[in-house]
């Protein structure tokens, strides 16, 4: 579970893609709401996988996967654990590998 400071510090993945992608200010209330839970939805981890799609390309797995290593080597493991979530949706939307 998240600590308190963890929830004022600001360190989770909705607050990265509301500042990274300049998100309008609902999306902005939607991470207050998840300040308040301690995992974010199916909806909101598709929605983030679909922003970093759509703004970085398949580059966005790459770029959740070193977001996912950052938050480990602070010890976050629970963000950490949403990144995998992220970048995994992302692998699902990018489709099957062809030969």
């Amino acid at each position: 579970m998240r600590s308190q400071k963890d929830r004022e510090s600001g360190s989770t993945a909705l607050q990265w893609v509301a500042v990274s992608l300049q998100a309008p200010d609902s999306a902005v209330a939607d991470v207050t709401e998840h300040q308040e839970s301690d995992m974010i939805s199916e909806i909101q981890v598709h929605t983030i996988a679909r922003q970093m799609l759509e703004k970085h390309g398949f580059e966005a797995i790459a770029q959740a996967a070193r977001n996912a290593l950052a938050c480990e080597h602070k010890g976050d493991t629970e963000e950490a654990r949403e990144w995998r979530h992220i970048e995994d949706a992302i692998k699902i939307m990018r489709g099957p590998r062809q030969s």
